[in-house]
C-alpha cells in the first residue's frame, strides 16, 4: 500500500497535470489530449510525459483505462482533495462512464482547437480561469447562467440590464432549489420558469457558450456600435441532430431565447458551430439539402461545421456515437 507522504510528493512534483485532469477533464481524460495540453503548456517531451503518468499511476493518484485501444486517465480520490484541499470524508469518487468519456473527448477537443487559435501563450492558470469565466464548457450541470454576466458591461444593453439581471437571479434561485433537493434541505422560494429553454438546462442538449464574438450593430440614429452575441457550440454524441428539422428547431430555441432576454438589436448576430467527429460525418451534412436550405435561409445566424477529426484522434478510429 503506497503512503500518504509518498502520494503527497508525487502529487506536489505533477501538480500541474492533475490539475488539467481534474480541471479540464473533469477527472477523466484521454492521454493524447492530455499530451498536447503538457507540451502546450510546460514544452514536456514525450518521455518527461510517460514518466510523470507512469509516477501518477503508481503512487495509485490516477488510474488508467484502456479504452478503443487508448488510454484514458481517471484521477482518483487522493488526487482530487490533494487538489480542492477537501477531506476525503467530503469528496466524490469520480465513475467512468461511457457518456463521461465522450464528453471530456469532445470538450477537451473543443478547448484544444481553441487554444491552438490563440495568438499569445498562456499559463495554465490563466487559461482555465478564462474558460470557466467566458464560457459554458467547463461549467458544472444546470449552472451556465454567469455567461450573461459580461452583457451588463456593455452599454447597448443598458435599458434591458434589469431584465438581464432578473434572468441571472432567476437562474440562480433554480440552481440553488435543485442543490437544496439533492441535500434534502428546505427549498427557497418555488420558481415559475416561463421558458421551454433556458440555459440552466442547455447542457443536457450538448450546447455549450464557447464565448461572445462581436459585430457591428446600428441604433435607430444608424450609429454603429459593437455588439456581443454568443458563440454556441453543438455537440451531438447520439446523431439527434443529423436529423436536420431538430436542429433547425435547437437553433430556433436558442434564437428565441436571446432574442427574448434582449430584445433582438439589430445585427445581433450568433455563431454556431456543429462538432463532427470525422470528414465522413462533415460529408454527410454538406450533402445533405435540408442542411444547406437552413443555411441558406439563416439570416442572422452564421452556421458552421467544425470537424475535429475526434474519431481517428481520439478514438482510434472506433466510432463510439451511436
Amino acid at each position: 500500500m503506497t503512503s500518504t507522504t509518498y502520494k503527497q510528493k508525487i502529487a506536489e512534483e505533477h501538480l500541474d497535470v492533475i490539475k488539467i485532469i481534474y480541471l479540464l477533464g473533469k477527472g477523466i481524460m484521454w492521454r493524447t489530449q492530455l499530451k498536447q495540453y503538457l507540451q502546450y503548456f510546460l514544452q514536456m517531451t514525450d518521455k518527461k510525459i510517460a514518466s510523470a503518468i507512469a509516477a501518477l499511476k503508481d503512487a495509485d493518484i490516477i488510474h488508467i483505462h484502456r479504452y478503443c485501444n487508448r488510454q484514458v486517465l481517471r484521477l482518483k480520490k487522493f488526487g482530487i482533495y490533494f487538489l480542492t484541499k477537501q477531506t476525503r470524508k467530503n469528496t466524490a469518487s469520480i465513475t467512468f462512464t461511457t457518456a463521461k468519456v465522450l464528453k471530456s473527448a469532445f470538450i477537451n477537443a473543443i478547448l484544444l482547437y481553441e487554444l491552438h487559435q490563440r495568438e499569445l501563450d498562456m499559463k495554465i492558470d490563466e487559461y482555465i480561469k478564462m474558460i470557466k469565466s467566458n464560457t459554458t464548457l467547463l461549467a458544472k450541470d444546470k449552472s451556465n447562467h454567469h455567461i450573461l454576466t459580461p452583457l451588463l458591461q456593455n452599454p447597448f444593453y443598458k435599458n434591458g440590464w434589469e431584465k438581464i439581471r432578473s434572468e441571472v437571479e432567476l437562474l440562480e434561485e433554480i440552481r440553488q432549489n435543485n442543490i437544496n433537493r439533492l441535500n434534502l434541505h428546505p427549498l427557497t422560494k418555488e420558481s415559475i420558469y416561463y421558458y421551454d429553454f433556458n440555459l440552466n438546462a442547455i447542457q443536457s442538449r450538448g450546447v455549450y457558450i464557447g464565448g461572445w464574438h462581436y459585430s457591428n450593430a446600428y441604433t435607430v440614429y444608424d450609429k454603429r456600435v459593437k455588439l456581443h452575441g454568443p458563440i454556441i457550440y453543438i455537440v451531438d454524441t447520439n446523431n439527434k441532430y443529423r436529423n436536420v428539422a431538430k436542429l433547425e428547431k435547437l437553433l430556433k430555441e436558442i434564437r428565441d431565447y436571446f432574442d427574448s432576454l434582449l430584445n433582438t438589436p439589430q445585427g445581433f448576430t450568433i455563431q454556431f458551430k456543429i462538432i463532427v467527429e470525422d470528414a465522413k460525418t462533415e460529408m454527410y451534412y454538406r450533402n445533405n439539402s435540408a442542411y444547406n436550405t437552413l443555411c441558406e435561409h439563416s439570416v442572422l445566424n452564421e452556421i458552421e461545421l467544425l470537424n475535429l477529426n475526434v474519431l481517428h484522434e481520439v478514438f482510434a478510429g472506433v466510432n463510439l456515437i451511436r
